[in-house]
């Protein structure tokens, strides 16, 4: 404000000095001018500017260029409009492609097709090519054969030296439980061993118990050797394994089975007095005699 009260103080020195000198200019007397005085204090302030009438409304002026404002805070969401109609369907995008689904189940068969024209005949074969296979094929079928028939002998070899080592084995505990005796003879697959007197009865349990049974010769050779022990133990008579317990007249072995062999004396059996074992007498022929009797016990152990 104190500004623009010395502005039009200025203004009013400015005016008032021009004044007179337009005065001076119409005189007629040329006159110089005189030096100019010293200036004069400021006067007081005038009125202040507010205190004038108001102007007329000025014209609307031109419209300022002015750098736009930030934008305002976003208002709250108005309420919502009604349902728009159904717009075009857009372009199809692009998008990647998904995984492969499950395979679903397979559908029936369908119906059989219309048999297809005949296809172009093939190339010539080349015979030179099938009989080289066919000759290498019947090779290997050669040496399958071959392979085979060796595998049928060393399983047929296995087998007999299985079986000659179960014979051995056998052999070797019959030779082993008759050196338990101080006699014994060999009569082929078997051993006979002599143990001294008993009954039909003691005999059976006790060759039983030595893992044999009561001597009964099966052929000739065998009734040869039993005489031939018979002559060593200086007995007259060894007990049999027969006996014709069940049924009188039908002699039977230990597992009641009909006797293969025998070799009877003159008119015997004759049962006397209810004889129902028999021996072998020392010239090599069977008598049947009483079970309760005792006579020389022989034992045989199978091979």
């Amino acid at each position: 404000m104190m500004i623009l009260r010395q502005c039009l103080f200025a203004v009013l020195l400015q005016m008032q000095f021009c004044s007179h000198l337009l005065a001076a200019t119409n005189n007629s007397c040329a006159v110089y001018a005189g030096v100019p005085g010293i200036p004069g204090h400021n006067g007081m302030p005038g009125r202040d500017g507010k205190d004038g009438a108001a102007g007329q409304k000025g014209e609307k002026g031109d419209p300022g260029i002015g750098a736009q404002g930030p934008p305002g805070k976003m208002g709250p969401a108005g309420p919502m409009g009604p349902k728009g109609e159904k717009g075009n369907t857009g372009q199809a995008g692009i998008g990647a492609q998904g995984p492969a689904g499950k395979t679903g189940p397979a559908g029936p068969i369908g119906p059989k097709g219309e048999k297809g024209n005949t296809g172009q005949p093939g190339s010539p074969a080349d015979i030179s090519l099938i009989k080289s296979l066919q000759s290498e094929n019947q090779k290997l079928i050669n040496r399958i054969t071959v392979t085979e028939r060796a595998l049928d002998a060393a399983e047929k070899t296995i087998q007999k030296l299985q079986s000659d080592d179960s014979h051995l084995s056998a052999r070797l505990n019959a030779i082993e439980k008759a050196s338990r005796f101080k006699i014994f003879k060999n009569a082929g697959m078997k051993y006979y061993v002599s143990l001294g007197l008993g009954t039909f009865d003691q005999a059976l349990d006790f060759c039983q118990r030595n893992g044999a049974t009561i001597v009964l010769p099966t052929t000739e050779f065998e009734n040869f050797i039993l005489k031939r022990m018979n002559v060593l133990t200086d007995s007259t008579d060894i007990i049999l394994g027969t006996t014709d317990k069940q049924k009188e007249g039908t002699f039977v072995d230990l597992n009641n089975k009909p006797l293969s062999f025998s070799k009877w004396g003159k008119n015997e059996p004759n049962n006397l007095g209810e004889e129902d074992c028999v021996v072998q007498n020392i010239d090599g022929y069977w008598n049947d005699i009483k079970c309760e009797s005792k006579r020389h016990v022989v034992c045989e152990i199978q091979v």
